[in-house]
């Protein structure tokens, strides 16, 4: 005798409808898929289809999006001027000048 056990999944549910009328249309259940997926997995140790996203720590950039992901970045930069000192901050000293206006605001 076998126990059985419930496995949850969140799925869109665009695809879960979709999905579960074409596997209707073969004749089998979401729970069928599942047991057939699982009994893969133990067979070859692996995913019956490629995936497409990669792993975590194996994903590699070519120049181009190396080179676009720069310049997003370098237009995210924040640069500060500061009028009463007549010149560029960075953000930290801009912070703290205004920080201690603050407190001797209070004072």
């Amino acid at each position: 005798m076998y126990s059985e056990t419930i496995v949850a999944a969140r799925v869109p549910e665009e695809i879960k409808q979709q999905g579960n009328a074409i596997l209707a249309g073969l004749g089998y259940t979401p729970t069928e898929l599942i047991n057939s997926a699982y009994r893969y997995v133990l067979e070859f140790k692996k995913l019956p289809f490629e995936s497409a996203a990669p792993k975590a720590g194996q994903r590699t950039l070519d120049p181009m999006q190396l080179r676009q992901i720069t310049d997003e970045l370098e237009l995210l930069q924040v640069s500060t001027y500061d009028y009463s000192l007549g010149g560029a901050q960075s953000f930290k000293q801009a912070l703290s000048g205004k920080l201690k206006l603050d407190y001797e605001a209070q004072s």
